[in-house]
């Protein structure tokens, strides 16, 4: 594969990267399924165990933002994995009217056990390179995740000859 050089607007290898990122996507939500069944959750209810372990004092509020879920949807999300014993709701500390939502030392081993399945896919991924630049490589995954996100956020409408027939302007 070839480098992208630092002239604006030359792609040359940029159709590899796209694709081998997709491809490590769809592996990656293949792993996430399979982790949350061994874990009896779905793979919204482990990304919602990510969410809570990855914040500081995580509110109702701040997850269902974080899953683009509605406040009834993140409330029966809650009773389900609370129900599971892998999180807690308490009092905030400084809101009588809110909650914080904190995983139990359940939570925290499963969210620490799957964790450690995605280090393992990683490191054998890593030994089958040689000198392999984590620093470089770092920088680029946190650079397309920056990327991706701001891209999706700024996504316009997609043209009506796209949309689904039937569908409604989204």
């Amino acid at each position: 594969m070839q480098h992208v050089s630092g002239a604006a607007g030359d792609t040359t290898g940029v159709d590899e990267v796209v694709s081998a990122l997709s491809a490590v996507t769809l592996s990656s939500d293949r792993l996430r399924w399979e982790l949350a069944k061994r874990l009896q959750l779905s793979a919204l209810d482990l990304r919602a165990l990510y969410t809570i372990a990855a914040g500081d004092e995580v509110t109702p509020k701040h997850l269902a933002a974080a899953l683009d879920l509605t406040s009834g949807s993140i409330t029966t999300l809650l009773d389900r994995v609370e129900n599971k014993g892998f999180v807690e709701r308490l009092a905030h500390p400084q809101d009588r009217r809110s909650l914080i939502v904190r995983l139990t030392p359940a939570g925290n081993s499963a969210h620490a056990w799957a964790v450690q399945r995605y280090k393992q896919a990683v490191t054998a991924a890593l030994s089958g390179i040689e000198n392999v630049d984590l620093t470089s490589l770092t920088s680029f995954l946190a650079a397309a995740e920056r990327s991706l996100r701001e891209v999706g956020e700024s996504l316009p409408p997609a043209p009506p000859q796209l949309q689904a027939p039937g569908a409604r302007g989204i």
